[in-house]
C-alpha cells in the first residue's frame, strides 16, 4: 500500500468566525487521511481565534490586517504537505472532496486543480445566493481550460507555487490575486 499524498490546507480568514466552525468541521470529516489544516487569522477582531482552537489545526495569527493574498502566503511558507490546498473559511467541503484534490494530484501532469462550487451559499440572502450561483456558472464554464483560479477553493503543487512566487501581494483585497496566479 502506497502512503498518501500529505495535503496542507490553508485557510486564511479576516472576522470570518461564524463561517469557520461549519467549515472545519466539514474538513475534519474527511474521507482523506494525511493533511494539515493551517488557519491564518488575519488581524480578525470577531471569534476567530476560538473557532479554530475547537480544532486540531495550526493556528497563526497576523497582528495588522494585510489581506488574503499575504494571509495565503503566511500560510504556504509554513505548509509540510507537497500540495497546497486553499479554501475561504466559508466554504464547506464534502466528504470527498480532498480525495479527489489528491486523485488529481496523482497525476503528474495536473499542477493546479479548481474545484466546483455548490450554486447555494451557505450564508443567507438574495445576494449571497446569486454570488454562488455566478461563480458556479462560471467554473462550469471554464471546464479544464480555465483563465484564472477562484481561489476559494483549489489546489496546486508547493513546488509550482514556490516558482511562481506566490500570491501578489499588493492586492490588499480578496478578488484581484484570483487573476494574477491563473
Amino acid at each position: 500500500m502506497t502512503k498518501e499524498r500529505m495535503l496542507s490546507l490553508i485557510i486564511p480568514v479576516h472576522n470570518g468566525g461564524r463561517y469557520l466552525e461549519k467549515s472545519l468541521s466539514a474538513i475534519f470529516s474527511s474521507d482523506y487521511p494525511n493533511y494539515e489544516v493551517i488557519v491564518v487569522n488575519d488581524a480578525s477582531t470577531d471569534n476567530t481565534k476560538d473557532m479554530a482552537k475547537k480544532f486540531p489545526c495550526t493556528l497563526i495569527n497576523i497582528e495588522k490586517n494585510e489581506g488574503p493574498a499575504n494571509a495565503r502566503n503566511v500560510g504556504a511558507e509554513k505548509a509540510k504537505g507537497e500540495v497546497l490546498v486553499f479554501f475561504d473559511a466559508d466554504i464547506v467541503i464534502e466528504k470527498n472532496t480532498l480525495s479527489q484534490f489528491a486523485a488529481a494530484h496523482s497525476n503528474p501532469s495536473v499542477k493546479v486543480c479548481q474545484t466546483q462550487v455548490s450554486p447555494k451559499s451557505i450564508n443567507s440572502g438574495f445576494s449571497r445566493n446569486l454570488l454562488a450561483t455566478i461563480w458556479n456558472y462560471q467554473l462550469v464554464e471554464m471546464g479544464t481550460q480555465p483563465t484564472f483560479v477562484s481561489t476559494m477553493a483549489f489546489s496546486i503543487d508547493k513546488k509550482v507555487f514556490n516558482e511562481i512566487g506566490g500570491f501578489n501581494t499588493s492586492f490588499k483585497t480578496a478578488g484581484g490575486e484570483e487573476f494574477e496566479i491563473g
